[in-house]
């Protein structure tokens, strides 16, 4: 099976707070229409990681390569999602008061002669969230009566609705939700993948990474110590890497 064109790739990525070396290697390949796993014990540098893709955070070094194979620089949010990149972090960033089509396009919402379309809007919504999820979402529900696993697919079709977006970055989406509620939540990031785009999740579900994820890196502090093939790898395998185990010091290359 030929492995599709890489989006972008990022390598030997570095960043200190102070003196504190939070990541000091950090690499990753992201491609269309695959799930990339990042795991790593707390401290082990993955959500520093994932914040300098998002231009939360800028990095002291390393090199990162964009769309056409060309080296771009992410220095803030705006410029990842001028990038193409969206984020999803753990707090959803969702208006509560304010309906699920408005929360699919808050602060992007079709208007002409600068009136709000509100038909095209709730259609566009409603065809972002079906891309994603076979669960009935009323378009017009307030996101403050909306179950958990309800509101991460809201705020996982926001990439969907926007064809600007080809990467989305999602921080523990299945965090603090029951075992019906995630699985809604990994249907809907297999709704992703399938969509083309590439998705990037942090998890420390090792039972979740193995339902979604193509690829998984691990970090252990600060770096990346092993890339595998889901399928070809178990989730003792993985936790073997996690704790230093395995593989302690050796980085593997990360395509």
């Amino acid at each position: 099976m030929k492995i599709p064109e890489v989006l972008f790739s990022f390598r030997n990525m570095r960043k200190s707070f102070g003196s504190v070396e939070a990541l000091r290697d950090g690499s990753i390949d992201i491609r269309p229409g695959y799930c990339h796993a990042i795991v790593g014990d707390n401290g082990a540098g993955k959500s520093t990681f994932l914040k300098l893709i998002a231009g939360a955070e800028v990095p002291d070094g390393g090199t990162e390569i964009g769309p056409n194979g060309q080296e771009v620089r992410i220095t803030s949010p705006q410029d990842a999602m001028e990038l193409g990149i969206a984020t999803v972090y753990q707090n959803l960033a969702l208006a509560e008061n304010r309906s699920v089509a408005e929360n699919v396009f808050l602060g992007n919402e079709p208007r002409r002669f600068g009136m709000i379309r509100r038909r095209e809007m709730e259609e566009r919504a409603a065809v972002a969230l079906r891309k994603i999820t076979t669960r009935d979402i009323p378009i017009g529900a307030l996101v403050s009566n909306l179950s958990g696993g309800q509101r991460q697919a809201v705020a996982l079709s926001r990439a969907v609705v926007d064809e600007t977006k080809t990467v989305v970055l999602l921080d523990e989406p299945t965090a603090a939700l029951g075992i019906q509620e995630s699985r809604h939540v990994l249907d809907a990031i297999r709704g992703l993948r399938d969509t083309g785009m590439g998705v990037v999740m942090i998890s420390h579900s090792l039972a979740h990474v193995f339902e979604v994820a193509d690829d998984i890196t691990v970090f252990r502090a600060g770096r990346v110590t092993a890339f595998l093939q889901r399928a070809e790898t178990t989730p003792d395998e993985v936790v073997s890497y996690i704790t230093g185990l395995a593989g302690a010091g050796d980085t593997e290359e990360d395509s």
